[in-house]
């Protein structure tokens, strides 16, 4: 992993900087400190990731806690944040009937302020950073400034990779019409309030509506605008999806390479783009 950047007050700003903060109550546990060196998209892909699948745990007495959940088959993605990180442990549990890799931090203040820096000014989700800020306050921090983000979300970090990687879905349908494949593809995100889903189909310009399922009692937001996903795919070629997600991703954008040169037209081409969608049924 390139560790070239480090930041300095919560902020990027080029390479080799430290950051300074101090942890702890009167008996003062920490100093100046050189916090971590940072890749720049690994580091906006953590955040993502986080506020999407990432917990700031406020229990009822002591320090609060936070977490990252995955399913095992993910476990190794949370073993790269503790490795980038630096600290935390890797715990499986079993949650609502199924078993999960789960990335936490307990019990160590030095590390959660180191969290809280991270993290401060950095999160795009407005429930995120509420919760982010009564985590904050229930850490109290001597001296921390909690800074109101204002960030957008962009096509030009991997913030919209990590979220991505928590909350999308990437979702080939077709129906056979003669020998002809009609295809749908279709790139969605997931959330319960809408408010997020509406900054990402701003950075993509999608010309779809942000919708409410009854079904879930949420909100999604989805791309079937074949020249909106070329969009899609040039962002996720840029910024990888780093979950077994990638892997829907990979065989999403072969998909709709073959429709966009018109592959499964042809009787051959229609046997070939069939086993390629067979197959990612199976993932």
């Amino acid at each position: 992993m390139n560790r070239n950047n480090v930041i300095r007050n919560g902020q990027f700003a080029g390479n080799n900087l430290i950051k300074n903060f101090k942890v702890g109550s009167s008996e003062t546990i920490c100093k100046e400190t050189s916090l971590i060196l940072f890749d720049r998209n690994y580091y906006n892909w953590l955040i993502g990731f986080t506020e999407g699948d990432g917990s700031f745990v406020l229990p009822t007495k002591g320090l609060p806690q936070f977490e990252i959940t995955q399913s095992l088959i993910d476990i190794d993605v949370l073993y790269g944040i503790k490795e980038f990180l630096g600290f935390g442990t890797i715990v499986k549990r079993t949650e609502e009937s199924r078993n999960v890799g789960v990335y936490q931090v307990i019990g160590n203040r030095t590390s959660l302020t180191t969290l809280a820096y991270i993290f401060n000014g950095k999160l795009r989700c407005p429930e995120r950073q509420r919760k982010f800020k009564m985590w904050v306050e229930k850490l109290d921090i001597k001296d921390f400034v909690l800074i109101d983000s204002t960030l957008p979300v962009t096509l030009e970090d991997g913030w919209l990779s990590g979220f991505s990687d928590a909350e999308s879905c990437f979702e080939v349908r077709c129906r056979k019409n003669y020998n002809r494949l009609n295809i749908n593809l279709r790139y969605s995100l997931s959330q319960k309030t809408p408010d997020i889903l509406e900054k990402i189909k701003g950075c993509f310009n999608f010309n779809g509506k942000v919708n409410f399922d009854k079904s879930w009692e949420g909100y999604r937001l989805g791309c079937e605008n074949h020249k909106h996903q070329k969009i899609v795919i040039q962002y996720f070629n840029k910024f990888p999806l780093k979950t077994k997600k990638k892997i829907d991703f990979l065989r999403f954008k072969n998909i709709w390479s073959d429709k966009e040169n018109k592959l499964h037209l042809s009787e051959d081409g229609f046997k070939i783009v069939s086993k390629k969608i067979n197959k990612f049924k199976k993932v």
